[in-house]
């Protein structure tokens, strides 16, 4: 059912359905948060897209920031992975009490 992660794209970029895979964030700090569900370096590294160092894996055939931002499948399997875990790197902390109900809906 993908009206959860519409709900998580809405609050994440505020996007429509379809929308907001190519968003890119940047704190203050210079963090940056990639995609729809707007992925901090700790989940992409959660779901094993990036190594310790920031390197991308190849996980999924990503091996670029821009890959992860042109491929809505990978976004979408990452975030699947990254709730599953409970994971400490969604962008937006409401988000993450209902992780676990969420993660539940995957299978």
């Amino acid at each position: 059912n993908p009206d959860w992660m519409d709900e998580i794209a809405k609050r994440e970029t505020g996007g429509q359905p379809h929308e907001g895979w190519g968003t890119v964030r940047t704190d203050a700090k210079g963090n940056e948060a990639l995609g729809r569900f707007q992925m901090t370096k700790s989940a992409l590294q959660d779901a094993g897209l990036i190594n310790e160092d920031g390197d991308w894996t190849g996980k999924y055939g990503l091996n670029s920031r821009e890959d992860f931002l042109n491929n809505p499948e990978a976004q979408k399997a990452a975030l699947k992975t990254t709730l599953a875990l409970g994971s400490r790197g969604l962008a937006i902390p409401p988000i993450l009490p209902h992780a676990r109900r969420w993660s539940q809906r995957l299978g």
